[in-house]
């Protein structure tokens, strides 16, 4: 899930009446009914005022404006548009600055990011090779750095400027939760493992920011418990089992929607959003089993585009509410784009002895982003 400040919507531009498209230009009136009277359009503001004929031609006398054409309304004072008529999507009124209103379904926020490969292998490099040196005591410190690095390199360029993101948590802390957490796990013969999924769940939402254009900082907030996570968890296992794994589809589902609709967008303290799930095990079912067939049939090539369908089924069933509106997610890339991705990355990679699996890596992270949208509903 890719989450921030959003000002997206989930719906298409609302219709013209009359030509797709057209409109009365701003500070034009419509003519007038037929009749002997006729009105004049006036100046045009930067044009000087017509003060004699050109030689030669017969002398004319000033038009007073175009004669009606049958079935148009009387002018009124000022621009007064037929119903059905508006200026093209995107333009704001004449003489208004442009803003995001409340309720307008047409603002859309976009993901981009801004990492590149070079960075991404030098990262790599140094955070492995103190890792292996420490005998993985480094990890949690790599874990973090890592986190932060993605974070930060991740733009939400939503209709009220960009949103930035960033991880603050420590690997210090991490490394207490993790060792706290295993030896827990280890004494409980694993039944302590929801409670340490759970704990480290509140702190990496707690610890990922997200900073607005005007430096209004939001964070997330998980409400979960560990208690509640150990209940779903072994009802989710036990009908998995007891189905022979047919059940697989409606758990994952499960899980996502209690995770997403425990998880709170809050200011200062103050909740100002959170997110639902809508995906239906049936559907899921649906697309396990015609993705899994067609990708045994074509020998694994059909895996790209199953794996697009799954992404398209988890962000489509995704909602975020945020300041009283809901937002919607879209993923427009396609099973071919992802093939073409994937197989050059994995060429380039094995041309290179590996090391472009830094670059492939970033190209990925890019094209999923890029094809993100978050519209407001």
């Amino acid at each position: 899930m890719n989450p921030g400040g959003y000002g997206g919507g989930g719906g298409q531009p609302p219709g013209y009446g009359g030509p797709p498209g057209y409109g009365a230009p701003p500070g034009y009136g419509q003519p007038q009914q037929p009749g002997p009277q006729q009105a004049s359009y006036g100046q045009q503001p930067g044009y000087p005022q017509q003060q004699q004929q050109q030689p030669g031609y017969p002398q004319q006398q000033p038009q007073q404006g175009y004669p009606q054409q049958p079935g148009y309304p009387q002018q009124q004072q000022g621009y007064q548009p037929p119903p059905g008529y508006g200026a093209p999507p995107g333009y704001p009124p004449p003489g208004q600055q442009y803003a995001a209103q409340a309720g307008a379904g047409g603002d859309i926020t976009r993901l981009a990011y801004e990492g590149t490969g070079g960075e991404l292998f030098g990262k790599l490099i140094v955070g492995l090779i103190l890792t292996a040196i420490t005998l993985y005591i480094y990890m949690p410190w790599f874990m973090c750095k890592m986190f932060d690095y993605f974070a930060s390199k991740t733009v939400a360029n939503t209709p009220a400027g960009p949103v930035r993101f960033h991880f603050k948590g420590t690997g210090g802390t991490l490394f207490g939760k993790f060792i706290g957490g295993l030896l827990l796990t280890i004494i409980t013969a694993g039944i302590y493992m929801p409670w340490f999924i759970i704990g480290l769940v509140k702190w990496g939402c707690e610890n990922t920011h997200a900073q607005t254009a005007d430096g209004r900082i939001i964070q997330l907030r998980f409400k979960g418990t560990g208690g509640q996570f150990f209940v779903k968890y072994l009802v989710n296992a036990l009908l998995m089992g007891i189905t022979l794994y047919i059940y697989t589809p409606w758990a994952l589902c499960d899980y996502r929607k209690w995770f997403l609709e425990n998880t709170e967008i809050v200011e200062q303290g103050q909740v100002i959003g959170g997110f639902t799930f809508e995906g239906k095990g049936g559907t899921l079912f649906g697309k396990f089993i015609v993705g899994m067939l067609l990708t045994i049939i074509t020998l694994g090539i059909y895996y790209f585009w199953f794996e697009v369908n799954l992404k398209k089924f988890n962000y489509e069933n995704t909602k975020i509410q945020l300041r009283g509106r809901t937002y919607a997610i879209a993923f427009n890339g396609t099973g071919g784009q992802n093939f073409v991705l994937q197989i050059v990355n994995s060429l380039l990679a094995q041309f290179t002895f590996g090391i472009y699996m830094f670059w492939g890596i970033t190209n990925v992270i890019k094209w999923d982003c890029e094809n993100t949208v978050i519209r407001g509903m």
